[in-house]
């Protein structure tokens, strides 16, 4: 190993631990900034302030749909279509590998339908000994 790989690793390591527990502490707080903001009828948007900072809170939530229920519901509603849009996804990875290189023209067309764009790289730490301060 490196010097410059151990440094980093070393730097990356402190880094990680120093975010993680931060970012919990930080979410504890919000946590608790949001159950005594002031929220207007119903809407997501609060506000609290104290003497000299002024706080405002967003609340959010995520919704996964079940498509097996929906496609079961869709023939109850005539109306089904003006709400909700199909939506194409790959059955799996190695389903779509499989298809495309079976098929050039296929894999053709879903490299012109799709647009891949590389996330930021996960780097997971591992404490082997303990790491002095870097």
């Amino acid at each position: 190993m490196t010097p410059e790989i151990d440094e980093l690793l070393k730097q990356g390591w402190h880094l990680k631990q120093g975010i993680t527990s931060r970012t919990e502490k930080l979410r504890e707080i919000n946590s608790k900034i949001a159950a005594l903001a002031c929220f207007k009828d119903g809407k997501k948007t609060g506000y609290l302030e104290s003497d000299k900072i002024k706080a405002k809170i967003s609340l959010s939530s995520t919704v996964k749909w079940d498509q097996e229920k929906l496609k079961e519901a869709m023939p109850h509603f005539q109306n089904f279509h003006d709400v909700f849009k199909p939506e194409y996804k790959p059955v799996s990875k190695k389903t779509l590998d499989l298809a495309c290189a079976a098929n050039p023209e296929f894999k053709r067309a879903i490299d012109w339908a799709s647009e891949v764009k590389d996330n930021t790289p996960s780097v997971t730490y591992e404490l082997i000994e303990e790491v002095a301060d870097a």
